[in-house]
């Protein structure tokens, strides 16, 4: 990592105190070196002594600025220190040197010192630029005295002692004053990058220290974000009052603080319920435990309170996110991250979910020409997305609900990537209606309702391109029918709706029941429920229909609310 930009500035300031310093030296030099002027271009070796000194004095300025403003710039932020001191002595080693051939201690040009002492005092401790004043002063009198000592009165000695006082003075009151500088804009970045609740980073320096990561750097490190969220703690606060909901965040933060003591990473409340950690340099694997550690100590600890709530705990869910071909800025891993912890919160919750894409999987599964026509099925689903903000959501939540189904009902690996595939794209054929269709809150015309019955058909159409796709094909045309044959686009009935579309068609209508619409609320999953029942046989397979039911009671535990 370069030097921060702050100290650029700060640098460039410096930088152009002592380049002035070498003008100023370079104008004594060449004013000096004569005598008589006038016999400049007269003379040939006068000539030829003045163009030496006037290359001289361009090469040094020159040799600086570019030094100064570009070179230095490309040096990391932990040898930056290290190459500014050896900056300094250089420069007070040429100040010395200036001064011995300008009169040693009859030089009219020691106050020449004080263009090393002040940057010094600015860019150091105090120790440092007292030090710097103190060589000043002992160089200063140690040539008064060995020059002077034929003196009977040391004049040079008596006004060096003055100046070598006002040194230290500046040295002293310049560094103190940039000292209280400091530690103000160091309580001020605490007050602005610190969480008053629980003492963590917040939000805005989580952000800040994502930003600065460059991930096109880091592609043999491996850049995790975790995001923690603590289940029930509405319920709590709405039951045991927020004074002690406080306490818990308090906690658990400390918590948080405690077990991820590693030095490369950053640890932040991101706001309300939701704390987040950045980890630099661990696996995928070692995330993981680390979340799952955490996981399984929170879900043994004790609240005050915690015995009213409907779960009996409190609890955290974990979403993780790490560095590979997907995530290419901070933003994309904020959102897989943020898709993680969606997953672990789905239904059950105190879970530890790490994000995966199923175009990953897809890429293990179809040939290596077809890659550019599943990104632009990812790109398609993107802007469906951003069309209709309800159909993301409900593609992640039937993913997880065909998951379930797939382990309850003993499937094939291969039946179950085929249902997760077809969970992913299953809409994609909306993206021929219109976004103002998608999101209308008045029951839709005959011909709206027309339009939408065609996205299975668009669906089809867009994925048959893909050959490795062909048996997700029938999911996507018959995720619509019914079991009494009354569904679209082909009015198929019972057993000759594919098995799979069967599973799909349960999933993908039971999250539309429980999730809100533009035009109509969502239903509890008690309803929901009931509705899956009153609907068994007639619109729903039975059999897969009472088993989707059982997954639901097991996991919510009979909250159906």
């Amino acid at each position: 990592m370069l030097i921060g930009s702050k100290n650029i500035k700060t640098h460039n300031i410096l930088s152009l105190i002592k380049l002035g310093s070498l003008i100023i030296i370079s104008i004594v030099f060449i004013k000096n070196s004569f005598i008589d002027t006038s016999l400049i271009f007269v003379n040939l070796a006068v000539t030829i002594n003045f163009l030496s000194i006037v290359l001289f004095s361009v090469v040094l300025n020159a040799a600086y600025y570019i030094w100064s403003t570009i070179l230095i710039t490309r040096i990391s932020a932990k040898h930056y220190n290290t190459v500014y001191i050896i900056e300094s002595v250089f420069f007070l080693v040429f100040f010395m040197s200036f001064v011995l051939l300008t009169g040693r201690d009859h030089s009219p040009y020691k106050i020449i010192f004080l263009f090393i002492i002040i940057p010094v005092a600015i860019q150091f401790e105090m120790r440092y630029a007292i030090a710097t004043a103190g060589i000043t002063s002992l160089f200063l009198l140690t040539i008064d005295l060995i020059f002077g000592v034929n003196q009977a009165i040391n004049i040079n000695l008596e006004n060096d002692i003055i100046i070598s006082s006002i040194f230290i003075l500046i040295a002293w009151l310049l560094s103190h004053y940039v000292k209280l500088e400091r530690q103000h804009v160091a309580m001020l970045e605490y007050k602005a990058n610190t969480d008053i609740l629980t003492g963590l980073n917040n939000h805005r320096y989580l952000y800040e220290q994502l930003q600065n990561i460059d991930f096109s750097e880091q592609q043999t490190n491996d850049i995790s974000l975790l995001f923690f969220e603590i289940d029930y703690l509405k319920d709590y606060n709405d039951i045991i009052g927020h004074l002690k909901g406080d306490i818990v965040l308090k906690t658990i933060g400390s918590k948080l603080k405690e077990m991820i003591p590693y030095e490369k990473a950053t640890i932040a409340r991101y706001g309300g319920i939701k704390f987040a950690s950045i980890l630099i340099d661990k696996s995928k694997e070692q995330v993981y435990e680390i979340g799952e550690i955490i996981r399984k100590t929170i879900d043994g600890m004790y609240f005050e309170g915690q015995e009213h709530l409907p779960s009996k705990n409190l609890t955290v869910s974990v979403g993780i996110a790490v560095n590979d071909q997907d995530i290419n800025s901070y933003l994309d891993l904020i959102k897989c991250a943020n898709d993680a912890l969606y997953k672990a919160k789905f239904i059950k919750k105190n879970q530890v979910e790490v994000y995966s894409s199923v175009y990953d999987m897809i890429r293990i599964d179809i040939k290596e020409d077809q890659f550019d026509l599943i990104a632009s099925i990812k790109t398609l689903l993107s802007v469906i997305n951003a069309k209709d903000k309800y159909t993301y959501g409900h593609v992640e939540r039937v993913v997880n609900y065909v998951k379930l189904l797939s382990d309850k009902l003993d499937l094939t690996e291969v039946d179950r990537k085929i249902l997760i595939y077809s969970a992913y794209i299953h809409d994609i054929g909306k993206i021929n209606i219109p976004e103002y269709i998608l999101n209308k809150k008045m029951p839709l015309t005959d011909d709206e309702w027309n339009l939408i019955k065609q996205h299975p058909n668009n669906g089809v159409e867009i994925i048959n391109k893909v050959s490795s796709l062909s048996d997700v094909e029938p999911l996507i045309m018959h995720h619509h029918e019914r079991f009494d044959g009354n569904g679209y686009p082909d009015r198929l009935k019972g057993d000759t709706i594919p098995y799979l579309a069967r599973i799909l068609t349960i999933a993908d209508s039971f999250d539309a029941m429980t999730f809100s619409r533009p035009y109509r609320r969502a239903m509890t999953y008690n309803e929901a429920i009931q509705e899956l029942k009153r609907c068994s046989g007639t619109q729903f397979d039975p059999n897969i229909t009472k088993v989707f039911i059982e997954i639901i009671k097991e996991l919510r535990n009979g909250d159906y609310a």
